[in-house]
């Protein structure tokens, strides 16, 4: 084990003059398979896009002896619909901290390497999901009739359809709850149409008119 120990000697039982004598056993160098891999990253869940996560990386030699000193070589990275590099901040007592941030929602693995090999819990696989309902992006099917028009008849059921992204343009598609959608219908006669969550991020307007217009 790495630390500071003591040596006594003693001759005939009498310990010799200057005892004890101190040894400083300084850790080996650092083994990637020793590692250990923690942080935000792991702790909060679900990981959405847009949020700020953390890895903190610890560093330890062949015999499980912590690192006490920086200027390992330590690299991170996220794989997946958007490659991202992560930033890793060397902390100068052996352990590491990579911060990241994917506006991609999916899955990705996280890469960590330690003087260019890969450390113990490498690979990580980590799923973000969309973020909240952010309306500038979001579709509707009305936008692609002819002058964004819909024809419909007196008395008989029309729709259409609405589908949500988060302010990075991504589809909500992972949703398990409805937004707080109101839809108003305004011209010769002014009523609030039915709206239907479908799932995925999409939802059904539905709407009968009385009246010509």
């Amino acid at each position: 084990r790495s630390g500071q120990n003591k040596i006594f000697v003693s001759v005939e039982g009498e310990t010799l003059p200057g005892c004890p004598f101190l040894v400083s056993v300084n850790g080996g160098a650092m083994d990637p398979s020793k590692c250990k891999i923690s942080g935000t990253i792991f702790e909060e869940g679900p990981l959405v896009v847009g949020n700020e996560y953390y890895v903190r990386i610890e560093c330890f030699d062949i015999f499980g002896n912590p690192m006490c000193r920086g200027g390992d070589v330590i690299s991170a990275d996220l794989k997946g619909p958007v490659d991202e590099e992560i930033v890793v901040t060397d902390m100068m007592d052996g352990s590491y901290t990579g911060s990241l941030l994917t506006r991609w929602s999916g899955s990705y693995e996280m890469r960590i390497k330690g003087n260019h090999v890969e450390v113990a819990g490498s690979p990580a696989t980590l799923r973000f999901l969309s973020g909240k309902t952010f309306p500038p992006n979001c579709d509707c099917s009305l936008s692609k009739l002819p002058d964004s028009r819909l024809t419909c008849v007196i008395g008989v059921t029309a729709s259409f359809e609405v589908y949500t992204r988060d302010k990075f343009g991504n589809t909500c598609d992972e949703q398990d709850s409805a937004d707080a959608f109101d839809v108003l219908v305004r011209g010769p006669e002014k009523f609030n149409a039915d709206v239907e969550f479908l799932g995925n991020g999409a939802y059904r307007v539905s709407f009968i008119s009385n009246m010509s217009g």
